[in-house]
């Protein structure tokens, strides 16, 4: 008996200790990881009908970020950045029941032109081709989707030009390399994501399967894709996905959200090898309800920083500590809200990365200013 109590005692010594040195790197890691400051930028930026996507690229080829809201009523618009991070409106007219956009050379003339998506069935989905200087004229006028969401412009194919895929009936339709687009009959599994997972130069796709886990799927250059490996998580039940080099390894990893409106488990990272199979890098960061993933160097140390917004509450931002570990970094940004995407981009060009948060119902957008590198503008 005496024994076994000895033998416990040790136990929880043990266990004391390693909590403690464990809590005693945490406070290290946190020590000696630049925390960046955020101010909120003081332009309003209206919701007019129920604005479902925001993007922000270099639209008139001046250097800067500039932005697209959808709207699903008539507001679809541009807002053109003068530099400093302050937007305005540009007069150029778009079609109601926008709900999707991606932006990407589609034409190969060196510009970023909008691939539009409807919400509706059989809608025209309107591509808008750049003259260059942010002005759009509309192309492929007959192309007409079955149904869409969201858009995404990726290369499916490998053969140099941007192709979209359409969220809803999961088709792809093919570019011809002048911005005219088919539809393909390519079958892609469903709630795909897409990154290039084993560093070939083709993009390959990982899916949620709720309740089971994510499915890797490897692309074999010309469109086609194989399973490739399982990671099981049964556990599943609501995720978004991001994709960075966490470790600095050199390939892309995965950092995903798990929750909805009734359920909460935390975010979490997995480590890719290098060829697309992922294991659990057992890291728990912020449980939240739909929660977006936004990734960029926060605080200019090199190393990928996380955003993780939530439904029900603010956004939360982990650090890298260098070593692919996170240190939640105490930032809370805005007060969440229905469906809220974050972008992370030098807004203000002023060399360190700014945040985009976007709402899809009620009050307005947030754009949060770094401060890490002082900015005579702010």
């Amino acid at each position: 008996m005496k024994t076994k109590f000895l033998f416990i005692l040790v136990l929880l010594t043990l266990c004391v200790f390693t909590l403690y040195a464990l809590a005693q790197d945490i406070k290290k890691d946190k020590s000696e990881i630049i925390i960046p400051e955020f101010k909120k930028s003081t332009q309003i930026f209206e919701q007019n009908y129920r604005t479902w996507e925001v993007a922000l690229e270099d639209l008139d080829s001046d250097g800067d970020m500039d932005a697209v809201f959808t709207s699903l009523g008539p507001a679809t618009q541009i807002l053109f950045n003068d530099g400093k991070g302050n937007f305005k409106k540009s007069d150029q007219k778009f079609p109601e029941g926008i709900h999707g956009i991606a932006i990407g050379d589609i034409d190969l003339d060196g510009d970023n032109d909008l691939f539009f998506a409807p919400l509706g069935k059989n809608q025209p989905s309107p591509t808008y081709l750049n003259n260059g200087q942010g002005f759009f004229e509309r192309s492929n006028p007959k192309l007409s989707i079955e149904g869409s969401e969201i858009v995404r412009l990726i290369d499916i194919d490998n053969d140099g030009d941007l192709d979209a895929h359409v969220l809803w009936r999961n088709m792809i339709y093919l570019n011809d390399s002048k911005g005219n687009f088919s539809r393909s009959d390519l079958i892609l599994p469903m709630i795909p994501f897409f990154s290039d997972l084993n560093g070939d130069n083709a993009i390959d796709i990982i899916c949620l399967n709720m309740r089971e886990g994510f499915k890797v799927y490897l692309n074999d250059k010309k469109g086609n894709f194989n399973e490739y490996c399982f990671f099981q998580k049964n556990d599943l039940v609501f995720s978004y996905l991001g994709f960075a080099d966490i470790d600095n390894d050199g390939d892309k990893d995965v950092i995903f959200s798990n929750g909805n409106d009734k359920v909460k488990h935390p975010a979490g990272i997995l480590l890719n090898d290098g060829t697309g199979k992922l294991t659990d890098s057992k890291q728990m960061l912020s449980q939240v309800a739909y929660g977006y993933i936004g990734t960029g160097d926060l605080n200019n140390d090199d190393f990928i920083d996380i955003i993780i917004t939530d439904r029900e509450n603010p956004s939360e931002i982990w650090l890298n500590n260098g070593k692919g570990k996170f240190i939640n970094s105490g930032i809370k940004l805005g007060k969440g809200g229905d469906w809220n995407n974050c972008i992370i981009k030098d807004v203000d060009n002023d060399g360190d990365m700014d945040v985009f948060i976007t709402k899809v119902y009620q009050e307005s957008h947030g754009l949060w200013f770094n401060q890490l590198i002082p900015n005579k503008n702010r």
